[in-house]
């Protein structure tokens, strides 16, 4: 068996940080051995994750996994907010590490997202529209709505009594 690793020289201990992975990517062939060869350069797809790059209350770095097509190794990079990879490591076996974990996103990551979504989507619409785009075109029932802090629109919950009411007549 072959393992393709960092060794260090002499070191006195091992040390590690704990980081979350919050997002991959998946490079081509090329743009991951640019990566690879040169972890000084400013790359695009850094920018655009640099803002979120940040070591969190629990010390804890958010980072991004950049992968490779058909390859298994993968780049761990925390950019601490800058647009290269200030803070990076190898990650042998990172693919099968990732589908193991069913990532792109880490749970705090996706969490995140979902929130700044549903935030995005109350500030377009709002009333009886609001609460159709919610339960139409992401399938939320009424509790999960209050439950994302939607309690304005308790008005517009569905009433099985109304609606059976309804049917009667």
């Amino acid at each position: 068996m072959i393992l393709n690793v960092v060794l260090q020289h002499k070191a006195e201990e091992i040390r590690t940080h704990d980081c979350a992975v919050d997002k991959i990517i998946e490079l081509n062939g090329d743009d991951y051995s640019m990566l690879y060869q040169d972890l000084y350069s400013e790359y695009p797809y850094i920018k655009e994750n640099s803002a979120w790059m940040q070591t969190d209350e629990n010390n804890v770095s958010h980072c991004l996994l950049v992968l490779c097509e058909g390859m298994d190794d993968g780049i761990l990079i925390y950019s601490a907010g800058y647009d290269y990879p200030r803070y990076s490591a190898f990650v042998p076996h990172a693919r099968q590490i990732a589908t193991a974990y069913n990532l792109p996103f880490s749970p705090n990551r996706l969490a995140q997202i979902l929130d700044r979504a549903l935030e995005w989507i109350g500030n377009i619409e709002s009333g009886g529209e609001l609460y159709n785009t919610l339960v139409e075109q992401l399938h939320m029932s009424d509790e999960e709505i209050s439950a994302a802090g939607f309690d304005s629109l308790s008005d517009y919950f569905y009433d099985p009594e109304e609606n059976f009411n309804m049917e009667l007549k």
